[in-house]
């Protein structure tokens, strides 16, 4: 018998010490989603203390708003998994602490749902928050700057296909979600992320958990859609995997990092640098879900290598033994490392270009405050559901 769900959609968010952008996010959500629906918003805490939190919740008096809490700090991986397992909705999003969701959100779950579509991808809006602070500021990267797609003149749903997306992914290094389904910033259908659980007893196997459920979806799922419309917007603060890129910050050693699980540093693949980067946190996390599931599917190694010595040269002397363990004796691997590097040298020219000319396909709004990201999405993005 199919499970009755009190709500269409469980909006997750798992979150720890980050109060300031956290409760902004609460307001954004419940003062603009629309009441024609059952939605929930489960705020999965593991904040070292929590009374700023629990005054909000008091204050603010919302039943919609669902919060756990958990004192011991545990990896976020666990407390993401903890959030699902408090959820009852039919579907399911997954945002961090400091990201927006479109007031359109419960009419295109809708459609989903009227549809039987189980996973819907899409292409977000970016928000960098007031407090970012940049190492070297461009036309794009500025604090309180918005970027949002461009507005089209309908929704249009468009069938992917997710051994192709993953087999493309793997190729490249799996350093980015490129169109893989998702469950960070994409909507899914929760029967979907049971069968994940039912095969290998967790929703999570991997270290992150954003490209980890890409990952295992790619894998598990038949198909899923994109939708060329900005349902929710990624986020960046001060003390979040963006405000550490903005600072060139987002790195560290493996052994030293709290929010890991024990068995990741314990069995790290030994031909990714043994450094949790920009770079390295996504393949580290594709290895193990592919080991998860016993998917016989190789990694692009090289190309990871490549964008490392490209875009992480300050991490150079800790990335040269790597390579040359990847390539072996082969002379033919190096010449493949060797295309691999001149590959993300011109990415890195044409990446270069599109910021100097500003190219990028999307429409920069500067100077909106963390209240007004909802407003200027409103204003500008004409409801077509």
């Amino acid at each position: 018998m199919m499970k009755k769900y009190e709500n269409l959609l469980s909006i997750i968010i798992p979150t720890k010490n980050r109060y300031s952008t956290l409760l902004p996010v609460l307001d954004s959500i419940v003062d603009n989603l629309s009441n024609d629906y059952d939605y929930e918003i489960i705020v999965q805490d593991n904040s070292d203390d929590n009374e700023v939190c629990l005054n909000y919740l008091l204050h603010k008096n919302n039943s919609r708003i669902k919060y756990f809490y958990n004192k011991e700090s545990i990896p976020i991986a666990d407390n993401t998994e903890l959030a699902i397992t408090n959820t009852n909705g039919k579907y399911l999003i997954f945002i961090g602490d400091d990201d927006f969701i479109c007031p359109d959100i419960l009419e295109i779950v809708n459609i989903l749902d009227k549809r039987s579509i189980s996973c819907l991808i899409y292409s977000p809006g970016s928000y960098w928050w007031e407090s970012v602070i940049f190492k070297k500021e461009n036309y794009y990267h500025k604090s309180a700057n918005l970027w949002l797609p461009k507005m089209p003149d309908r929704l249009e749903f468009i069938k992917m296909n997710p051994i192709f997306e993953l087999d493309k992914t793997l190729s490249k290094g799996a350093m980015a979600y490129d169109m893989l389904p998702r469950f960070y910033h994409g909507i899914v259908l929760r029967s979907e992320l049971e069968k994940l659980k039912s095969k290998i007893g967790r929703y999570i196997v991997g270290s992150c958990p954003d490209i980890d459920f890409a990952m295992s979806l790619a894998i598990n799922i038949d198909e899923y859609y994109y939708v060329n419309y900005p349902v929710s917007i990624f986020g960046a603060s001060k003390n979040s995997g963006g405000g550490w890129t903005a600072l060139k910050k987002h790195f560290g050693d493996v052994d030293k990092l709290p929010f890991l699980r024990p068995e990741i540093r314990n069995n790290w693949n030994p031909l990714i640098p043994r450094i949790w980067s920009e770079k390295t946190i996504y393949p580290q996390t594709t290895s193990e879900v592919l080991k998860g599931y016993n998917v016989d599917k190789k990694l692009n190694l090289a190309a990871l290598h490549a964008a490392m010595l490209v875009y992480e040269p300050f991490l150079e002397p800790k990335i040269l033994k790597y390579i040359i363990k990847n390539c072996g004796a082969n002379p033919l691997n190096y010449l493949k490392f060797g295309i691999e590097f001149c590959k993300k040298i011109a990415g890195l020219i044409v990446q270069t270009t599109k910021y100097n000319f500003k190219l990028l396909p999307v429409r920069v709004f500067e100077n909106v405050k963390h209240t007004e990201v909802i407003t200027v999405l409103k204003n500008n993005f004409k409801s077509i559901v």
